[in-house]
């Protein structure tokens, strides 16, 4: 009997532990190597909450608010502490940011996926996790102010668009539509390899293009003497898809010498890298593309639906009236 309600007592312990264990009530793992470090710097004074799925529903685990930096020339742990820090460990993140500056009454919703990382596989990015943040400024309208020149210093930003928080970005957003940040561990070593094999195709493929053109040239005229030729069409077919790929070529070896040029450390193999249009194709998956230059360690996706998860009660009323 007494074992009987020992289990009874342990089992409703256990349902207890599940129900209140869905997150955590304050910021936890800065000790843990394996997290992944996100520092929200960016619009000031809107907070954001982080949530997670617990029993078919979002709960909301531990809020920090965006503070006022007085020194932006670095984002350094300051005391007392000044950034809106989260630890994540590997797997899928609800988020959401309010009281945002021009978007006054509005709650703007997000996910955030922290992949797994392999240190057998990738020690260099396994290294990058330890000893590094990612810097992450929302998009706002306020954003677009806050974010100065003084941002170039980050080896992850574009020197030519620096955080890449755009208009573009706030209008989307504002919309409806879905605005997605990807940042990756870059091999340079590898961009650098493949610069390298770019070039001599480049110049393989210009040859072609120079034989092909004589023969296109050939087929032209003697498809004057004889119009129902067909060999002339053939030649122009070819010739056309020996430039689409020289085309593809260039555009290639300009992402990636756009890559190379954002290091300006050098003595390095990775380096954090916020994914844009400079480096990644263009109407490609942007997890996959970053893939193919490196080993991705977070995904973000902002969108401008509704969500209601994790609101105050008073939100809840109202919403259900």
């Amino acid at each position: 009997m007494n074992l009987r309600r020992l289990l009874s007592v342990a089992g409703m312990g256990l349902v207890f532990a599940g129900l209140t264990g869905c997150g955590h009530p304050k910021e936890t793992g800065y000790h843990d190597f394996n997290k992944v470090q996100l520092q929200f710097f960016a619009p000031t004074g809107a907070t954001v909450t982080m949530g997670s799925s617990c029993l078919g529903a979002i709960a909301a685990d531990r809020s920090h608010e965006i503070n006022m930096y007085e020194n932006h020339a670095y984002r350094l742990e300051r005391s007392p502490e000044e950034t809106a820090t989260f630890n994540l460990a590997p797997g899928e993140y609800e988020f959401k940011y309010t009281g945002v500056p021009g978007w006054e009454g509005a709650t703007i919703y997000g996910n955030i996926e922290i992949p797994v990382v392999c240190g057998l596989l990738n020690p260099g990015t396994k290294t990058l996790i330890r000893k590094s943040f990612i810097p992450v400024a929302l998009p706002s309208p306020a954003t677009v102010k806050e974010v100065t020149a003084a941002d170039d210093i980050y080896p992850y930003a574009s020197p030519a668009h620096r955080l890449r928080i755009s208009y573009q970005d706030v209008e989307r957003l504002a919309a409806g539509d879905l605005v997605t940040k990807v940042v990756f561990a870059a091999d340079l070593t590898k961009a650098k390899r493949e610069v390298d094999a770019l070039e001599l195709e480049y110049c393989e493929l210009k040859g072609k293009q120079q034989r092909m053109a004589a023969l296109y040239n050939e087929a032209q005229l003697d498809a004057l003497e004889d119009p129902a030729s067909k060999k002339f069409i053939k030649r122009q077919c070819e010739l056309k898809e020996l430039e689409q790929k020289i085309e593809r070529n260039r555009d290639q070896i300009a992402r990636l010498q756009a890559l190379l040029r954002a290091d300006n450390v050098l003595l390095r193999r990775e380096m954090l890298v916020l994914a844009t249009d400079e480096v990644l194709p263009a109407h490609e998956d942007p997890v996959q593309a970053a893939s193919k230059l490196g080993q991705v360690v977070m995904v973000m996706r902002i969108g401008g639906r509704h969500l209601h998860w994790g609101a105050p009660a008073q939100e809840a009323s109202a919403f259900n009236k």
